[in-house]
């Protein structure tokens, strides 16, 4: 397949400002730790025990909703997975950055080799009479040498040739080819040994996996906070009444 280089390895976006998420993780220490001192020295009426929980919940919601909108603006992990015309299998993953819309990592094994490299990856045109427009039919990624190298297609989501906002999907295979062209021809991810020598893709997908959500420590933290107020709470009880 012909590919065109992409910028995007040296021309990366800033990433966001994560200031909103450490103010939202200093809040809900804080106010555990002050509710904390104040529950054990028994300063607090019933109705400001109560207040404090409510408040620690909507706290620890509004640091959960900070914290799962950072996760799904960074870096998404696809699992890799593809059979080739001669039965031969690749599996591995993709990390592709769907805000920015590149890939930033590949590690994919084919015949018993690990392919960690990103030697090219852009927009994928096919063949164009000279004097045409070229139509974008797919966003690629060669990882290799030279030779051997393997080239991963795939259309993307928002446009063919985008990452933006991708979700995952077929990779451009004999069963899934990815065209037409400007002259009509399709194209497949193959395996190359030599410029005359290739072995094409029959079957492909990316697959996004499922990661622990990033607001799930903080949220077990606030929880078993509440939770040891609670319990010093009965604890202390029995041995006042003593």
């Amino acid at each position: 397949m012909q590919m065109t280089r992409s910028d995007a390895l040296s021309e990366y976006p800033l990433r966001k400002n994560h200031l909103s998420i450490f103010v939202a993780r200093y809040f809900v220490l804080a106010l555990c730790h002050h509710s904390f001192v104040a529950w054990e020295a028994n300063a607090m009426t019933m109705k400001s025990k109560r207040l404090v929980v409510c408040t620690l919940t909507v706290a620890l919601g509004a640091a959960t909703t900070l914290l799962a909108a950072e996760h799904a603006s960074a870096s998404t992990v696809f699992d890799v997975t593809g059979t080739f015309t001669d039965a031969s299998t690749i599996s591995g993953s993709l990390t592709i950055d769907v805000t920015a819309g590149h890939v930033d990592a590949v590690n994919v094994t084919y015949l018993g080799v690990n392919y960690t490299n990103i030697l090219v990856q852009g927009t994928g045109f096919g063949s164009t009479a000279p004097g045409q427009i070229p139509v974008p039919i797919y966003y690629g990624v060669i990882t290799g040498i030279p030779y051997p190298f393997i080239d991963l297609a795939f259309r993307g989501t928002s446009a063919v040739n985008s990452l933006v906002g991708y979700v995952g999907g077929a990779l451009c295979s004999v069963d899934a080819p990815c065209g037409p062209d400007e002259q009509g021809f399709f194209w497949v991810g193959d395996y190359r040994t030599s410029n005359t020598s290739a072995i094409g893709l029959q079957t492909g997908e990316l697959t996004a996996e499922t990661p622990l959500p990033a607001a799930l420590p903080l949220f077990a933290s606030g929880l078993g906070a509440l939770g040891l107020l609670g319990w010093r709470r009965k604890k202390k009880a029995p041995a006042l009444a003593a």
